[in-house]
This record gives structure tokens, C-alpha cells and sequence, in this order.
């Protein structure tokens, strides 16, 4: 049921932008395409409590109703004023029903909104970007705020595995239906998919080495790589420095019979537990 209500794509030369993030608002005039319709080809809304079809959770629209919404909530057109606040509850990307539910798109700004189009957005009454804008397909996962994941994120990895997982099943579903070979078969590597994740958690070595990069290259090796893949073409943005790095993060190089002294502020809204982790470099000569 949900394969036949993607849509297929038009481009061999397309990008699938997949993004992962926080109040991401699915009507925005960035991520329309020449005709005013919606660029974005599913969102899931991690934390919605309307019905999930084959989600276990969460709720997942597609282009079809996100059109539709927009007319409901454009005075009957595409073209016309959105009323982004009631658009933004019946997407269920803002939720004040919901004890837990999306907040961050109701502020004055969101950092899913900023990601998502620093990530595909494109200005479309400019002539020379309509074309190219057609061709930069959207999917959006909102993953839950802080107040579920926790102020350290230690409650992110699953929400957001299931994320890369549920673009890829999007993508590749598209992927097999869009282009094919004279045998009828998808053709390898047709477009490429691309997904942004600009989040991260305080906790963890930040070398590469944890759970979401270490999940993410089992991905890349069992896929392959360029034209050799085995579905769609497929890259990873991932954050690489952020406040993360600056508020939790201290770099100390002890000496013999030295003590160092370590600051340590909490912010006042923060009720997770603290902690502190301590990575050491092996001297030379070990492992």
C-alpha cells in the first residue's frame, strides 16, 4: 500500500536528500518544486500518535498528502498564502496534544527548518533554480525532541538507526520501480541518495568508532560503492564539530606528578544524569 502511493521519479540525474532531524516543517515554499507541489517524497513524524500503517510507531505521510494539506490550508491552491500554523498541526510536525509530542517548529526558529534547507532548499521563483530543484527530491525523518532523547542524547542512536533505515526502505522502494533495463530489472546506481544527520550526542569517543558511523559503514560496504551499486547510489553527511564539542568536550595533557583542575558547569534546565567519561591516548610503544 505505501510503495503505490510513492511516487516515481522523472530524472536519472535526481538526489534523494534524505534528512534526520528536529521540527522539520513539511510545507515550507524551499521545498516546493516548479508546479508549487511539495519536493518531499515522505516525512515521518517519529513521535505523531495518529495512525502508523506499517510504522511501529510515529505517523508517515507522502507527497500526495502534503499536496493535499497544502490546498486545505492554502485557500484551495498550491500558490496560495499557506496558514503554516494549522498546516504544521495537521502534518502533526507541531503536536501540543501529545505529552511528548513536536514542539520545535511552533518557536520563532528550528533547527531541523535551518538543516533541511541549508540540505535540499532551493528558491524557487527563481527561474534558474526551478529545473534544479526538480530534480533534488526530498526525505524527511523528525526525529523526537530533547525531552525524549534526553539532554545528552542518551536515548538517540535508536530513534535515528531506525531513521537511516526507514529512508533507505523509501528510497530504494522508489529506486526499483522508477527506472528499469530493457529486461525490466532496476538499473544499478540509477540516482543518487544522500542523507544528512546534523545531531549528535555528548556522550561517545567522537573518533568514528561508536554505534551510528560504525552502523552506517556496514551500509556503505554491503551496498557498494558509485556506479557498482547495488541499488541507488549512496553518501552520508555527518556532523563534524559542533556546540557539542565546545560545551562537553576538554582536552587535557597531564605531566608527571602534575594535577590538572577541570571546570565543570551544568546548565540550569538540564535534569539528565552527569557523568564523565575519560579517553586516553596509549603511550608509544603500546596498543
Amino acid at each position: 500500500e505505501v510503495r503505490a502511493r510513492l511516487p516515481r521519479l522523472e530524472y536519472r540525474d535526481t538526489v534523494i536528500m534524505g534528512v534526520i532531524d528536529v521540527g522539520m516543517p513539511l510545507g515550507h515554499r524551499r521545498m516546493r518544486d516548479a508546479k508549487n507541489g511539495t519536493r518531499i517524497l515522505s516525512a515521518w513524524q517519529q513521535m505523531s500518535t495518529a495512525a502508523a500503517e506499517d510504522l511501529q510507531f510515529g505517523q508517515e505521510i507522502y507527497k500526495e498528502d502534503i499536496d493535499k494539506l497544502i490546498r486545505e490550508h492554502s485557500g484551495g491552491s498550491l500558490d496560495g498564502w499557506l496558514d503554516e500554523e494549522s498546516f504544521t498541526r495537521a502534518t502533526h510536525v507541531v503536536d501540543m496534544a501529545n505529552t511528548f509530542g513536536e514542539r520545535e517548529a511552533a518557536q520563532r526558529a528550528a533547527h531541523g527548518a535551518h538543516v533541511m534547507d541549508l540540505a535540499a532548499g532551493y528558491d524557487t521563483f527563481d527561474a534558474a533554480q526551478k529545473t534544479l530543484a526538480d530534480k533534488v527530491k526530498v526525505i524527511l525523518v523528525n526525529i523526537p525532541s530533547i525531552d525524549v532523547v534526553g539532554n545528552s542524547g542518551e536515548l538517540l542512536e535508536g530513534f535515528v538507526l531506525t531513521a537511516y533505515e526507514r529512508i533507505l526502505a523509501i528510497a530504494d522502494a522508489i529506486w526499483e520501480e522508477s527506472f528499469k533495463d530493457e529486461k525490466g530489472d532496476p538499473e544499478p546506481g540509477t540516482f543518487k541518495t544522500v542523507i544528512n544527520m546534523s545531531l549528535g550526542r555528548h556522550a561517545g569517543p567522537k573518533t568514528g568508532v561508536d554505534l551510528i558511523p560504525a552502523y552506517l559503514r556496514d551500509i556503505k560496504k554491503r551496498r557498494g560503492i558509485g556506479k557498482t551499486a547495488s541499488k541507488s547510489q549512496l553518501n552520508f553527511v555527518m556532523p563534524a564539530g559542533n556546540d557539542n564539542l565546545t560545551r562537553s568536550n576538554a582536552v587535557l595533557e597531564p605531566k608527571n606528578g602534575a594535577t590538572l583542575t577541570l571546570n565543570w558547569r551544568i546548565q540550569p534546565e538540564d535534569q539528565s544524569p552527569n557523568f564523565v567519561e575519560v579517553w586516553t591516548t596509549p603511550p608509544k610503544g603500546h596498543d
